[in-house]
């Protein structure tokens, strides 16, 4: 291969080279953007945790026990003033019977309450779990683009300089000829000295 058509070889590699790398570059940057975007929705994803202590799902369970044990405790009252009304009994005794209500309301409630804080410790777990399973794709998508950037400008520039290594034809005549001029010059010049 002559000297110029290595010089083609290496500037044709070099310009695609740099080709590639301005596509890598757009893509690069479209993709650090996209992975932006979708850091800052995972954080607000993680944020939102509806399982944290005081969250949606706390405040529902305790709304829903509350209401619960309202409604218990309002429904024997309620039943009892009814059953004294129709019977005409007497409704001294009654009030240990709503008391013992209340308190039953309050138990259940807390049971209640307490399968729910398990619940939503579960749950928190599991969802923080999620969060943390997707906050590692950016760095691994990251370490894969670099990957990807340099072996694929090493692998053009590697082409580039792997023709410019053969020597030419003109290359090696005229080595051969500078060695042998060479050593007619050394040889002449220590014979006639």
């Amino acid at each position: 291969m002559s000297r110029d058509q290595q010089k083609k070889v290496t500037n044709a590699g070099l310009a695609n080279s740099a080709a590639d790398q301005a596509n890598a570059a757009a893509s690069f940057a479209g993709t650090n953007k996209a992975l932006g975007d979708y850091s800052n929705r995972l954080n607000e994803f993680i944020a939102a945790n509806p399982y944290k202590a005081g969250g949606e799902f706390a405040q529902d369970q305790s709304q829903i026990a509350a209401s619960a044990a309202d409604t218990s405790s309002n429904a024997i009252r309620d039943k009892l003033a009814r059953d004294a009304i129709t019977s005409g009994e007497n409704t001294g005794g009654y009030a240990n019977n709503v008391a013992e209500a209340q308190r039953q309301a309050t138990r259940d409630q807390a049971t209640h309450m307490a399968g729910a804080d398990a619940s939503r410790i579960g749950a928190k777990s599991a969802y923080d779990k999620a969060g943390l399973d997707a906050s590692a794709l950016p760095a691994d998508l990251q370490a894969r683009l670099y990957g990807t950037s340099i072996s694929g400008a090493n692998g053009a520039l590697g082409v580039a300089g792997d023709s410019a290594k053969t020597p030419s034809f003109l290359d090696r005549l005229g080595g051969s000829f500078a060695d042998a001029f060479g050593k007619t010059l050394a040889t002449g010049t220590g014979g006639n000295g």
